[in-house]
């Protein structure tokens, strides 16, 4: 595993360079490829097919997800979910009564078991866990874009995100970036509880600063201007750290250095999503206003750098 893990890691670290250029399909090539690698390696440890195949359930879940999507001017009542999900290998809804769920709730149920499987599929594995959040941070970027290449781009950022956590816990990226899909499209308070506990075991500044919008958004002001406070600071000593310089700087690192920074070392347990009880505020923070965290490995910082600017 550990030899699979420094490779499965170098394909990361292509995946982000191809993604830095714009090169986004040849990225979600390198992070697929990753991803299949640790799920044989895994299935070959533990002498079972369990996590080869549940890479290929989720990523085939999020492809049929998109059959209870009316294209063009169909509209929702013109498709036929019995007949789309006797059509599926996706499991999930064959034992339900199809004619008593509306599209939207196949496609949400189709998406968690999506998000369970890919987490099942490299679970444990740092490397695993930054493809799914380099899978999800390319939807994200996609479904920003005038005519996205993708289709329901942005629902299935949040699978990704969701499903890096499930694969590493403490993978403060993708629960910096959870939060703000989650605060974007106006589920504050899950946003909220999820970059409290990025904070709390990984001080990144932008967590911080996403903290501090979250908290206006909430009408809490007297923590909004505490959480700004604290991202103050932790760019100051961010700032001390590397001396200035080094944090702006594209350094390219060998497989070994690599996976020895690509751990991070925030504990967010329980990935967040939103509760049936909670429902969308009206207002959301828009994308200007959250940031993505800084990643540790200076691999990372040019995908992250420029998305920023």
């Amino acid at each position: 595993m550990n030899v699979v893990s420094l490779q499965a890691a170098r394909h990361v670290r292509a995946g982000f360079g191809l993604a830095e250029r714009g090169a986004y399909f040849a990225a979600r090539s390198e992070f697929v490829q990753s991803l299949r690698m640790l799920s044989q390696a895994l299935d070959v440890q533990h002498g079972t097919p369990r996590h080869s195949q549940a890479l290929a359930a989720g990523m085939r879940a999020l492809d049929e997800a998109e059959d209870f999507v009316p294209r063009g001017s169909r509209l929702e009542a013109d498709l036929d979910l019995p007949m789309l999900i006797a059509g599926h290998r996706t499991p999930v809804l064959k034992n339900s009564n199809a004619k008593e769920l509306s599209p939207l709730v196949a496609q949400q149920r189709y998406y968690s078991y999506a998000q369970e499987q890919l987490g099942i599929a490299a679970a444990g594995e740092p490397a695993g866990s930054m493809a799914l959040h380099g899978l999800g941070k390319i939807h994200s970027v996609i479904a920003g874009q005038s005519a996205p290449a993708i289709y329901s781009a942005e629902p299935k950022a949040l699978v990704y995100q969701q499903a890096a956590l499930l694969t590493d816990s403490r993978n403060y990226l993708a629960a910096n970036e959870l939060a703000v899909l989650l605060a974007k499209n106006g589920y504050l308070q899950s946003a909220r509880t999820l970059l409290q506990r990025s904070v709390a075991g990984s001080p990144q500044p932008a967590a911080w600063h996403n903290l501090a919008v979250v908290h206006r958004y909430l009408g809490e002001s007297n923590l909004s201007a505490l959480a700004e406070q604290e991202s103050a600071a932790a760019n100051e000593r961010l700032a001390t750290t590397n001396s200035g310089a080094a944090s702006q700087q594209v350094r390219w690192v060998d497989p070994q250095t690599f996976a020895a920074t690509s751990r991070p070392a925030t504990d967010v347990s329980n990935p967040v999503s939103p509760s049936a009880a909670e429902l969308p505020t009206g207002q959301s923070p828009s994308r200007s206003e959250v940031k993505p965290a800084a990643a540790t490995s200076p691999a990372f910082a040019p995908f992250w750098q420029r998305k920023q600017k």
